[in-house]
């Protein structure tokens, strides 16, 4: 039931911009798992080929001709009977997608290629995994942070997804679903609500103007002049690689600035004024304890934390000069 419920939770969260981290089932989620630096970088360019992985502007997988369906199990979604659907790639039929490296890998001859990361088990018991193939039979790994595609995760299962949303999902494979039991029951994560390949502003209302995403599995799906992240599953500005990043532990999603994070409800944290972070929720604990800070803003704080629920980076110990 935990795949279902973080699913849930999942569009809950896009929709109104309530970007926490939850428990789905009960165990715990970690936005920040993982480590800061890529795994590749972006996936490969071009069209996604042969079986059925995805269709060229990520069809629904009901409709005929608009991404096919998918089988089998795969952290990533399978693409047929060619193989799991990989950061871009399609895997051998013998191989299966290893989240943490974004690499097809044997898991009978190469077992030490991808190996079970160090987490503790969710609260229900949820064996941590790294593919699918540390999994058991009927069960498919997904990644611990919910707007990542790829890191470590935990074992999901394929028969106990809950009821039907009745909502377009995205998968990490590139294939439109028409919502998201349909993808849990097929092995795959969904990165996020909305169609495959198609710009969209997502927790747009009240005082948040939102973000605008384009979810993807390969760059021929992206606006031109941009590529597809495997990581993220987003299209983003390749002369902007940090965007294609692991986030900082800790925090959510990589970013530069705040513009890449859910305007309103999120800002872009990091320990230095410039340079990339990760988004993390506008908010936290201003208590009266006098310890006063100079946000990159240049107005002093009583405290980090006082800055933190202004969404203001922090420049230094003391106060502004």
């Amino acid at each position: 039931m935990r795949a279902w419920n973080r699913e849930a939770t999942r569009i809950f969260a896009v929709v109104a911009v309530v970007v926490a981290s939850v428990s789905c089932s009960g165990s715990v989620e970690r936005d920040g798992a993982g480590t800061t630096g890529g795994v590749g970088g972006s996936s490969a360019t071009g069209g996604t080929g042969g079986s059925s992985a995805t269709g060229s502007t990520g069809g629904t997988a009901a409709s005929p001709g608009g991404g096919g369906t998918t089988s089998g199990g795969g952290s990533a979604g399978v693409a047929g009977s060619a193989g799991v659907f990989c950061a871009g790639v399609t895997c051998a039929a013998n191989e299966d997608c290893c989240l943490g490296t974004g690499k097809c890998f044997d898991p009978s001859a190469a077992p030490s290629s991808c190996e079970v990361p160090n987490l503790p088990p969710g609260r229900q018991g949820q064996k941590p995994c790294a593919s699918s193939a540390h999994c058991a039979p009927g069960e498919f790994c997904s990644p611990a942070s919910w707007q990542l595609c790829l890191g470590p995760g935990y074992c999901e299962s394929k028969t106990n997804c809950g009821t039907s949303s009745g909502m377009l999902m995205c998968g990490c494979n590139g294939v439109t679903y028409p919502d998201v039991q349909t993808a849990c029951a097929q092995g795959v994560y969904v990165i996020g609500q909305g169609k495959c390949g198609e710009p969209q502003t997502l927790g747009a209302g009240g005082t948040s103007a939102g973000k605008t995403v384009t979810f993807c599995a390969t760059s021929s799906m992206c606006p031109k002049g941009q590529e597809c992240c495997s990581i993220t599953g987003q299209c983003f500005d390749p002369a902007k690689p940090a965007l294609c990043s692991f986030p900082p532990e800790g925090t959510k999603f990589p970013c530069i600035d705040d513009s890449q994070c859910f305007q309103g409800g999120e800002y872009c944290y990091a320990e230095t004024c410039d340079g990339p972070g990760g988004c993390v929720t506008v908010g936290g604990t201003c208590t009266g304890q006098l310890s006063p800070v100079c946000g990159c803003n240049g107005k002093t704080y009583v405290n980090a934390g006082c800055a933190a629920t202004e969404g203001v980076r922090v420049a230094h110990s003391g106060a502004c000069t």
